[in-house]
């Protein structure tokens, strides 16, 4: 299973009584190559990072504080799936201006769903050790200010909802475009009366209501 693949063969073969991992050795790496396609084509269409790009986590990552974040002390930051180890802010010239602990910042959204990861850091003003994102002359300190934060990131957990959908767009890219007869997974598929098109509409409908709103 690659490190970026959102469900696993036991998924897939879950979806159709009859075949069990194992059973035909061609068979099983092909649908393991199919997984890595549709995990990477499923977060290309969501905008979404179920699991982290980094292979190594955590990892550390740098973000751009412009006027706007500085402004509403709030810093997008993607998918977060735990707090940060370290959270510094650096001139552009990358030296330390700051180092913020956790008292310093929330994390949004406060309430989640187990597998939900967080998405934007508040930066409190109210903090002993609040971020100075303004100069003493009540100008925006600009400059390339950076925002780096180490951090694990992706979900903390594959939604079991997305681990469904990529299992059955799996199976429908396997029946469609290796083999719908002839094999032990097409003859299963066969026999089960596996329905594609509902797949294929039920899996969509599943990762796009993953998709974040553009504004």
């Amino acid at each position: 299973m690659a490190v970026r693949d959102l469900c696993a063969l036991a998924d897939v073969t879950r979806l159709v009584p009859g075949y069990t991992a194992g059973d035909d050795t061609n068979t099983d790496a092909t649908l393991n190559e199919l997984i890595t396609e549709q995990s990477r084509d499923a977060m290309e269409r969501c905008g979404r990072e179920f699991t982290p790009i980094e292979a190594s986590q955590p990892a550390l990552r740098s973000f751009d504080v412009d006027e706007t974040v500085a402004r509403r002390r709030k810093l997008y930051v993607g998918d977060l799936a735990s707090a940060p180890t370290l959270f510094e802010l650096k001139t552009g010239a990358g030296e330390l201006a700051q180092t913020l602990t956790g008292a310093s910042y929330v994390l949004l959204p406060r309430v989640r769903e187990d597998w939900q990861p967080y998405s934007t850091v508040w930066l409190r003003l109210d903090a002993a050790d609040a971020a100075t994102l303004w100069g003493f002359d009540g100008w925006w300190r600009g400059g390339g200010l950076v925002a780096e934060i180490t951090a694990t990131w992706g979900f903390p957990s594959v939604p079991t909802t997305v681990k469904d959908a990529v299992a059955r767009l799996v199976i429908v890219r396997y029946l469609n475009d290796v083999t719908n007869q002839g094999t032990e997974f097409a003859d299963a598929a066969d026999r089960v009366q596996f329905n594609m098109a509902g797949s294929i509409r039920q899996a969509l409908d599943a990762l796009d209501r993953f998709r974040v709103p553009a504004f």
